[in-house]
């Protein structure tokens, strides 16, 4: 052994607490940018610049808004079919948000019984304004017309079936990591 490892050895020897204590620290520090990390799925905006799928994202994106590309897709279930009075009152809701750039008109089932609405956000799929817009929706704008109007709303499409998705894995996240050292470890 080299005389600095041996020195290194002894003074881990000497003091664990503080070795084990500074190992912490550092291991935390490097850890922490974790905490700020936002998981998603890419999508055309993040290519490289000159790519068509690129140019295409961009184009529709400078068109269109840039919430074009990141669509909600609200499903109603009426407590009657065909309840204008109900959809009108979901879609309404919706259309205030601040975060919300348009609302299309409800689409109604054959039967009359479930409706769906797509919604653009003002911001992009990957932004975190549109995650903050899913979860208003979700808890703050639909539960009170729910209620009121006796219908079932749901908020799907891909940019919330990716949101739901990023936090499953970030909610097993520190399992399969404790998981990962504690097998290191042994």
């Amino acid at each position: 052994m080299s005389p600095a490892w041996a020195r290194w050895a002894e003074a881990v020897q000497k003091r664990p607490w503080a070795a084990i204590a500074l190992s912490l620290v550092i291991l935390l520090g490097l850890a922490l940018p974790a905490l700020h990390m936002r998981l998603g799925s890419a999508d055309a905006g993040l290519d490289p610049p000159g790519t068509t799928t690129r140019e295409s994202y961009d184009l529709i994106a400078e068109g269109f808004g840039a919430g074009t590309s990141g669509s909600f897709l609200l499903a109603a279930e009426l407590p009657r079919p065909g309840d204008a009075a109900a959809l009108r009152r979901i879609a309404d809701a919706v259309a205030r948000d601040p975060g919300v750039a348009e609302v299309t008109p409800p689409q109604l089932s054959k039967d009359g019984a479930i409706a769906t609405i797509v919604m653009y956000p003002k911001s992009g799929p990957r932004e975190e304004a549109t995650t903050r817009l899913l979860e208003r929706l979700r808890g703050e704008v639909l539960p009170p017309v729910a209620r009121e109007t006796g219908a079932q709303v749901f908020v799907g499409g891909q940019v919330a079936s990716q949101e739901d998705f990023t936090r499953v894995i970030a909610d097993k996240l520190p399992l399969f990591v404790g998981a990962v050292v504690l097998l290191s470890a042994l």
